[in-house]
């Protein structure tokens, strides 16, 4: 049984440094798209001003 309770630990270990490693990335993940969504918008505003 000792060996299981080893497993168990081990387990939850791997579990929790993967749920840390994919919040990491979603919230990269997010960053990045604000980044572009405010890129292509400062895009879009120079194209409109020039246009007008």
């Amino acid at each position: 049984m000792k060996d299981f309770g080893k497993y168990i630990i081990e387990k939850s270990r791997e579990y929790s440094g993967d749920v840390a490693t994919q919040l990491a990335y979603r919230q990269g993940a997010e960053e990045a798209m604000n980044w572009v969504n405010e890129r292509m918008a400062e895009f879009i505003a120079k194209k409109t001003e020039g246009a007008s």
